[in-house]
């Protein structure tokens, strides 16, 4: 689904802000505390959530609203303001990227220790095996299963740095020397340099 700031750009802000306010009057609605939002406090919760998080689809959007009320991220007893938005958004967003980030350095190394890494079918190896001939090649020893997931493991050291070295630019990032990095390009790098190590 498009992001925020994708919708913005292609229909203006205020569809985008539309969208995001929907989502906060629902939230506002469903959730009874003592001390609620008014109409200048949701106007300022919708455009921070914009501001600090323009990458967030649609579906971001939705789920987090069914997550909140659903009490994930703390039951509100007394109040519900912009600042509780903010914090439960935190969450949501740094939850998605380590799932995120787990799932692509995972895909990753299954694909770099699986025989299947070919960018075409099997059936399509096997064929043009049989036209040219296999090439023979030496003895390869099993690769022995690591006991640690290596994707968690890069996952939680991009958590340490951001904790220590982090920068906020809208999406969680860290600095390395120069280059700056969110957590798809930490785990691209981590895993680049894993796979020269192995060879």
């Amino acid at each position: 689904m498009p992001s925020v700031a994708e919708v913005s750009k292609v229909y203006g802000i205020e569809v985008a802000q539309s969208v995001v306010t929907l989502a906060v009057s629902d939230l506002i609605k469903s959730i009874n505390v003592g001390k609620t939002m008014d109409v200048s406090q949701k106007a300022q919760a919708v455009s921070m959530l914009i501001e600090c998080h323009p990458y967030m689809t649609l579906a971001d959007v939705k789920f987090f609203s069914f997550r909140f009320k659903r009490g994930d991220f703390g039951k509100q007893y007394d109040r519900l303001d912009t600042q509780v938005i903010m914090q439960a958004a935190e969450q949501y967003f740094s939850e998605k990227s380590e799932v995120v980030g787990e799932m692509s350095a995972n895909t990753h190394y299954r694909a770099k220790k699986t025989e299947y890494n070919q960018p075409y079918h099997p059936s399509v190896v096997d064929a043009i095996k049989r036209a040219v001939g296999e090439k023979k090649v030496g003895e390869v020893k099993p690769v022995e299963e690591k006991k640690l997931d290596i994707g968690q493991v890069w996952i939680r050291q991009f958590n340490n740095l951001h904790r220590k070295y982090g920068i906020e630019t809208g999406i969680r990032m860290i600095q390395i020397g120069s280059e700056k990095f969110d957590i798809t390009g930490f785990l691209n790098r981590k895993a680049s340099n894993y796979e020269k190590m192995d060879r």
